[in-house]
């Protein structure tokens, strides 16, 4: 009886997390090297646009866990959705927790999600486009931070 109820609650769960998801046209988390994320190890994205003159909205999104020791990350993100040949570039600060050390959302598993919201890009043409992700931290190699994660929508 108990495995039919996990079951059901599963599937109840299930469904409405991608009831939710009309708008979505690309969402993908990316893990960083379990030994630690490097400065100069690049995460990408590669995002097909399939509807020309398409204003998309870009959630950035990280997951990390209690051994991260900083109270922030910055990462630098580039995209060439404007133009193929032209990167631009935004730097994104997330904060993980306050001055003490707390973190500022439950912890529901063993990792925090934190999400960034980037400004609304509008993208002319359909086409395959990447995004790049990098940590911009003073340390070389970053320990705590799991994955990278982009959701995109109209």
């Amino acid at each position: 009886m108990k495995a039919k109820l996990s079951y059901l609650i599963s599937l109840f769960i299930v469904c409405a997390l991608t009831s939710c998801t009309g708008n979505t046209m690309y969402y993908s988390y990316s893990p960083t090297p379990a030994d630690g994320w490097e400065k100069n190890d690049t995460i990408f994205f590669h995002i097909p646009i399939k509807d020309s003159l398409s204003l998309i909205q870009i959630n950035a999104e990280i997951r990390s866990s209690d051994i991260y020791p900083y109270k922030d990350l910055w990462l630098i993100v580039s995209h060439n959705f404007k133009n193929k040949e032209h990167w631009e570039v935004d730097t994104l600060q997330f904060i993980l927790s306050d001055d003490e050390g707390k973190r500022n959302e439950q912890n529901w598993s063993c990792f925090y999600p934190k999400s960034k919201t980037l400004n609304p890009i509008f993208v002319k043409d359909t086409g395959n486009y990447v995004m790049k992700v990098n940590h911009y931290m003073a340390d070389e190699h970053l320990k705590g931070i799991h994955n990278i994660g982009m959701n995109i929508s109209k």
